[in-house]
């Protein structure tokens, strides 16, 4: 009888693990950290700008897409590429600009952008010049410009986790039917671990957003516009986690989503200054050298030289 009692006690113990093993596979994740890379409103700066004035250092020069390529790819190392790279939209004023700024895009790897007005009013050079980078285009509701050339979702697969992205673009500024929404955003909270809405209706809306019903318990993260830039860190409202923005590409907003094996993220935020001292990105760099119709390389900042600026040389 004991070596009976024995002998069920093993097979117990085995058919107990796999069966363990079985369900832990099918409902656990292995626990992981995913970066959002995040910016807004780079209004056709191809160049790094001058911000303010300090009476010690003299004029600050942060910024450009050669720089923020350099960094977003510093970024990429830090977190083995589990990253997800998003802007909110307002690309450039003018389609010239719009389409060296979305194939320098594209060559950092942004998964998706969204639009704003500036964008619209752009047209349908704006999604052409997307079409050809290769770079989605996201924005919810449709209207008569967007039709067919933009999508409202994306989810983009990192590891053995979901994300999934919808952008409420210049489109809603108007009127924003929340049961639609909810349509839009039930799929995203069903099939995904973590659901962002890029937000271009303003941070006071983005916070009644986060507290309406019924989305708001479908929203983790509203990642806006410019008018997020003042925020010091990361606001609550109603379980929606509202990100602080960086805005003319002088920074790259870092979201860090810690995901347990079960429940809800952690998130932390901080900002990655887009320093003059980074290094340009060379395939970058000479896109934008050649659009300006200058010397390749011969970019630099006046402030911190002896010679005065070419004509024709900085950013307006």
């Amino acid at each position: 009888m004991t070596v009976r009692r024995v002998l069920w006690a093993v097979i117990g113990i085995v058919l107990g693990g796999a069966v363990g093993g079985w369900w832990y596979a099918r409902g656990a994740k292995e626990p992981m950290v995913i970066a959002l890379l995040h910016t807004t409103d780079t209004r056709g700066a191809l160049d790094p700008k001058s911000f303010g004035c300090d009476c010690k250092e003299g004029i600050v020069w942060r910024g450009g897409l050669s720089r923020r390529a350099t960094l977003i790819q510093r970024l990429r190392e830090r977190y083995h590429d589990r990253v997800i790279v998003l802007d909110s939209g307002s690309v450039a004023y003018d389609p010239a600009r719009a389409k060296v700024a979305l194939s320098a895009m594209k060559h950092m790897g942004y998964d998706a952008v969204g639009v704003a007005r500036a964008d619209l009013s752009v047209g349908n050079r704006f999604f052409q010049a997307a079409q050809q980078a290769g770079v989605p285009v996201l924005c919810y509701p449709e209207n008569e410009q967007t039709r067919g050339r933009a999508q409202a979702v994306l989810i983009k697969q990192v590891g053995d986790r979901k994300i999934g992205v919808l952008c409420i673009g210049a489109t809603a500024e108007l009127r924003l039917r929340l049961d639609r929404l909810a349509e839009q955003l039930k799929p995203l909270r069903q099939q995904c671990d973590v659901v962002i809405v890029l937000s271009r209706l303003g941070t006071a809306m983005d916070r009644r957003l986060a507290a309406a019903k019924p989305v708001s318990s479908m929203i983790d993260v509203i990642a806006g516009d410019a008018t997020a830039a003042p925020l010091n860190g990361l606001l609550l409202v109603h379980g929606t986690t509202i990100m602080p923005t960086c805005y003319e590409g002088q920074e790259v907003g870092v979201l860090e989503m810690d995901l347990p094996r079960r429940g809800r993220p952690q998130y932390r935020f901080r900002r990655e200054e887009v320093a003059i001292s980074l290094p340009p990105d060379p395939v970058v760099e000479a896109s934008i050298d050649a659009f300006m119709g200058r010397q390749p390389g011969s970019w630099a900042p006046w402030a911190l030289t002896t010679k005065a600026a070419p004509a024709g040389l900085l950013e307006r």
